[in-house]
């Protein structure tokens, strides 16, 4: 027999949510307070439509608490409630272009925190290679050092751009310079890091050592098996 293996509390979309939206939940507290609230709106031109903005609202909150409701709970089952947020993230940074002078002591910082956060990305791919390389010999090349420097220097130069650009006040300039910093790492993690996590996650290596463990005759037992290994051990083991 299984068990289930995807009970979690509650609160556990609140926790997971912001982990799967980085780097951008930096800036969820400056987003959820221009999205929620009414202040200074209505003196300002060009705000987009009320509709608009009620419809992201209620599609992000109604999808996470219906979630939030059943007990079985999966990272995956996050994946409606990214693109209103993003939306929403977007009408932010849309608004801080049009109105750099309405942004908030609040919207400030957490801006800084995020560029803060972007420029310190900067320094783990060349350390997080050394690492993988170390522990990891197998899943991961010499010959990837060279384009890992290359992007590390390009999310470092990038974010130190946006640094200058915003304390300038060149909102058109420090965004451009955050999103190729952002493209940067994505194009590190996916090209690198997570093949190598991928192969050391993967129960192909374990199956492998089933076969000659337990005779081709005999039948396979598991002692509380999840989904994931009633999925896996077959389809590697062909049994």
């Amino acid at each position: 027999n299984s068990v289930p293996s995807h009970h979690r509390p509650f609160y556990y979309y609140i926790t997971e949510f912001p982990n799967g939206f980085l780097p951008w939940s930096i800036l969820l507290v400056p987003v959820f307070f221009h999205a929620f609230s009414k202040s200074g709106k209505s003196d300002i031109i060009d705000v987009p439509s009320e509709k608009g903005t009620l419809l992201l609202k209620c599609w992000f909150l109604g999808v996470i608490v219906f979630l939030s409701i059943a007990s079985t709970k999966r990272t995956l089952y996050l994946m409606p409630i990214f693109a209103p947020i993003a939306m929403m993230t977007a009408v932010y940074i849309d608004f801080t272009l049009k109105f750099p002078q309405s942004i908030t002591r609040t919207g400030k910082i957490f801006i800084w925190l995020y560029t803060v956060f972007m420029l310190f990305v900067g320094f783990v791919p060349v350390p997080a290679y050394l690492f993988m390389q170390k522990h990891y010999p197998s899943y991961i090349s010499e010959s990837a050092l060279v384009p890992i420097v290359a992007l590390s220097m390009v999310v470092t130069i990038f974010s130190c751009l946006a640094v200058r650009y915003f304390y300038r006040k060149d909102l058109i300039k420090y965004w451009i310079s955050m999103i190729v910093s952002i493209i940067s790492t994505l194009l590190f993690v996916l090209l690198f890091a997570m093949p190598v996590v991928d192969a050391h996650n993967s129960f192909a290596l374990f199956c492998k050592q089933i076969a000659p463990a337990v005779p081709a005759g005999e039948p396979l037992y598991a002692y509380r098996p999840n989904e994931t290994i009633r999925g896996s051990v077959p389809f590697y083991t062909g049994r």
